[in-house]
């Protein structure tokens, strides 16, 4: 199927199985899976596997290095590196929340999208759960 985006999942936990990989493989004719990143062999794998992967790694930075159009960002901790680095190589990027952990952190997954040109390169914070309620 031509002009879809080549899509490379960098964490492949829980959100990603429940939400993200599922609904990649519904619009297919929009995105390919095209590459799979996490620390699990036994995750790498299965994911690959169940969702017809071609390639998998175990550290962002081989998957970042690969030609992609876009990354979900889905791993715990910071996004911020592997947003950077990404937005850096030219690819749309979603992160999951938490975007980051400081407001210096912000600036510069930020700024590196503004630097790739936002029209083209766009840096999105999504939640898998944007529609639970919220309780004070």
């Amino acid at each position: 199927m031509a002009n879809r985006l080549r899509v490379g999942v960098i964490g492949c936990g829980l959100v990603a199985q429940v939400m993200h990989l599922h609904y990649l493989r519904e619009l297919s004719d929009r995105f390919e899976i095209a590459a799979i990143c996490d620390l699990s062999e036994e995750v790498r794998v299965a994911m690959a596997r169940e969702y017809a992967v071609p390639e998998q790694f175990a550290t962002w930075q081989e998957l970042v290095a690969r030609p992609l159009d876009a990354v979900l960002v889905l791993t715990s901790g910071s996004h911020a590196p592997i947003a950077v680095a990404a937005a850096n190589a030219g690819m749309h990027v979603l992160v999951e929340k938490p975007m980051c952990f400081s407001v210096a952190e912000g600036r510069a997954m930020i700024e590196a999208a503004d630097a790739a040109g936002s029209a083209t390169t766009p840096l999105i914070c999504g939640s898998s759960k944007s529609r639970a309620r919220c309780s004070t």
